[in-house]
This record gives C-alpha cells, structure tokens and sequence, in this order.
C-alpha cells in the first residue's frame, strides 16, 4: 500500500490517516535529495483536514548558531504544538524542514537522517522527546546559565518602566538557574531597581516576604510614579504665565521690560539710581578728590618745607621739579684722519670752529686758537 491506514469504527471502512503537517516524512528514497526537496519549500503550511481554527505563524529558517537557538526552538515548539495530532514522525520531519540547509544547520540534518531514518520502512527510529534531546545538545549553549547570571548581577533599572525591567530580570534568572526562593534574587533587585523605588519601599510598615512579593509592590510604586510624572508635566505646560512691569525711571522713555522666566533676583528690573555726588578733601599734602574716575591733585606739598612740588623750595631737595638737574648725554669722540679726510668734514670743522670762536671769543682765545699766534 501507499499509505498506511487506519480503521473507523464509527464508518466501518479505512481510509488513509490524515497528516496535520502536510510536508510529512520525505518519501523519496534518496536521503540526500529528500532534505533536499524539503529545504525548497520550507514553509510548510496545516493540513485542511485539521480541525485547528489557529493558523500559527511558521519558524524561520534555523542557520546553525547557538545563538539564534533558543528563540527558533521556542517558535517551532509553538508552531508543532498548534497540531496536537502530529505524529512522532511529523514532529521530527517538520523540525528539519526548517533546517537552513545552505548554512550550518545541514550538517546536523543529514546526520539525524543517516543515524535514525529507515529508508526500507519510511519512518524514523527514534521518538521525537529522544531527537530533541540530541538537538538540544548540539546547539544549546553550554554557557547560557554563566552568561546570564554574569548579566544579571550588572542589570540596571536606569529609569525604564519596571515592568520592562523585571521581564529581561526574569527572562536571566530563568536561564541562570535562579529558584525564586533564593534570597539572593531580593538583594540583587535592591541593587538594580532604581534608588528611589526602593526608598518607597522602605517607607513602608513592612517589607515584602518574598521576590513575588517585592515584584508586585515595586511594580505598584513605579506605576504610581510615573502617573506623577505625567501629571506634573501636563500641569506645567498649563501654568499661566505672570507678566512682569518693572518700574519707570522719571524723565526717561517709557519702555517695555519683561525679564526672563525663571531668571534670578540679579536679572530683574531694577530702578536706576542717581550718580553718587563726590567731595573734594584739602590737606596739607594736596587735594583728594574722593570717587573713582576723579582726577588728583599731584602737585603735593613738600614734607620739609612745605614748598609744592613745581617750586624750588628751601630744603634743596631733589625732590622738587627745579632742583634736578637734566641727565647728561654721553657722547663717543671719534678720531678723525684730517689727512684723508673729505672736503664736507673739514667744512665742518672750520664751521664748528668759527661758531665757537663767535660764541666765547675769550675761550676760544685762552684755548690758544687767538689770532695772530703761532
């Protein structure tokens, strides 16, 4: 026969057993091309004879990473549990159907087709709970426990809702192995949840006995929180806004001042005040004149003869402006060859000679330049 059968007492006749997942088991007798066949039409769509009115969505293509694993098994575990009338067979065909057979996932296919199906038979020689052990442990990762209590001793709250929060915290102490009385799981909350929840916490008359416990009232007080928050945004975006008129200066335009909002008392409007008046202080030293940018007297008074500073004074002091006597400038003689020398020197010369000969004629004489002399 083609097919098996299967007795209807109801009916009295056989007819051929409906399979709820119409890929069924490759009836080729090639192994090989049987994979092959199955991998072009990966999609396997539900039987009409199936009496399930939930169409599920079906499993991606499984690539062969560990970890892409978990997340393909859970939505083939869902998609085979939508027929409960799968047989151990179709189970295990529908699984490798959704082996992506152009990357990694083929060698573990071909693998289980060579160790457990009998080609005489067309069937498989082994359960489905015993094919799913040995998938589990080809790709599960060994290090999911490790990783994930690593993960969660380093989770943070950081202002997410908490209900965010507290799926990803339950989602690691599942994969890490947590049993939910271990008090360890309350400390690590305390420490991850933000610091203001668990404040409120404390605020209370008593604490929760247990990590269900703790979950519900943070869940509670974070809702309450945020409702706040909500609240108190919407009130301030609603506030009227208070006009500011500073007062007018006398004399002076009018004009319009408003000062920023939230600006601090420095930046409001002020009233002018008055240019302060200063007075001039006369001493024996001088006049003073008390205020900044006003000018001052310099022509002191001297302290021994009591002479201004522009006066000469009694007292001979340098001190006073007449007294000092002009710095003397020093200049380099340089010899001069009178022989070589060229016509504009020795014209300058005798006309240096002649203004000092007019100048001082009895010193120019005693410098025994007198005329008619040898």
């Amino acid at each position: 026969m083609s097919g098996t059968t299967q007795s209807n007492p109801a009916a009295g006749s056989s007819q051929p057993a409906a399979n709820p997942i119409t890929s069924g088991p490759p009836g080729a007798t090639n192994p090989p091309a049987a994979l092959a066949a199955a991998a072009a039409n990966p999609n396997p769509t539900p039987s009409s004879n199936t009496s399930n009115p939930i169409k599920p969505n079906k499993p991606q293509l499984f690539s062969g990473r560990k970890d892409d694993y978990e997340g393909w098994l859970m939505t083939l575990m869902l998609y085979i549990n939508s027929y409960p009338n799968a047989t151990n067979d179709d189970k295990i065909n529908t699984a490798l159907m959704y082996f992506d057979m152009q990357k990694g996932g083929s060698t573990f296919a071909i693998h289980m087709y060579r160790k457990y199906f009998d080609t005489v038979q067309v069937k498989w020689n082994t359960t489905w709970n015993q094919f799913l052990g040995e998938m589990n442990f080809q790709f599960e990762d060994t290090n999911i426990a490790r990783n994930a209590q690593m993960k969660l001793e380093t989770l943070r709250q950081n202002g997410r809702p908490f209900h965010t929060f507290i799926n990803e915290f339950e989602l690691l102490m599942i994969r890490a192995g947590y049993d939910k009385k271990d008090p360890h799981l309350i400390l690590l909350l305390e420490r991850n949840v933000d610091t203001h929840l668990i404040d409120s916490v404390y605020r209370r008359d008593a604490l929760p006995t247990d990590i269900v416990d703790w979950i519900k009232v943070l869940a509670q007080l974070d809702e309450m929180h945020r409702r706040r928050q909500y609240f108190m945004q919407s009130q301030r975006g609603y506030m009227p806004r208070q006009q500011q008129t500073p007062p007018q200066r006398q004399n002076a335009p009018q004009t319009q001042y408003q000062a920023p909002r939230g600006a601090p008392p420095q930046y409001q409007q002020q009233t002018p005040q008055q240019a302060p008046t200063y007075t001039a202080v006369q001493t024996g030293t001088g006049t003073t004149f008390m205020g900044r940018g006003q000018p001052m007297d310099l022509d002191r008074a001297c302290l021994k003869c009591g002479a201004k500073r522009s006066e000469k004074g009694t007292c001979g002091s340098p001190w006073h402006k007449p007294n000092q006597t002009p710095r003397v400038q020093c200049t380099r003689e340089v010899e001069v060859d009178w022989a070589s020398a060229s016509s504009d020197q020795k014209e300058g010369l005798a006309e240096q000679i002649c203004r000092y000969a007019a100048a001082d004629p009895e010193g120019f004489k005693a410098m025994g330049f007198g005329f008619g002399t040898a």
